[in-house]
């Protein structure tokens, strides 16, 4: 805000500083259910989880895709209660399921049917 000439609030600054120890953070996964669903499923699983179908927030298509995730743990957590613990994010990779399918229908080998 202030490189914008607009000064934060004073009860919002104090707000955040009070709050903060107790915040959890928050970014654009914990929106999406099937994100959010497959996060805690590699989280409690430690084995890669995927989402269920659903339009891609990036794609300016409507493309329908999947997301893996793998938990990243910070240690090696021999349970659940300590993957929890110690859990400090995911790798992932979106895979694009509209132009996946698209490029095998166009290359799949003669002696396979589509039907």
């Amino acid at each position: 805000p202030r490189r914008l000439g607009v000064r934060t609030p004073e009860i919002l600054r104090l707000a955040l500083v009070q709050n903060l120890p107790q915040a959890e953070g928050y970014c654009y996964q914990k929106g999406i259910y099937p994100a959010r669903e497959a996060i805690l499923r590699a989280v409690d699983s430690d084995a890669p989880a995927a989402t269920a179908g659903f339009v891609l927030t990036q794609s300016r298509k409507g493309e329908t895709g999947v997301v893996l995730y793998q938990a990243l743990y910070r240690g090696e957590p021999g349970n659940l209660a300590e993957r929890r613990a110690m859990f400090r994010g995911v790798v992932f990779v979106t895979l694009k399921m509209d132009a996946l399918t698209s490029s095998l229908v166009l290359r799949h080998p003669g002696y396979m049917s589509l039907a």
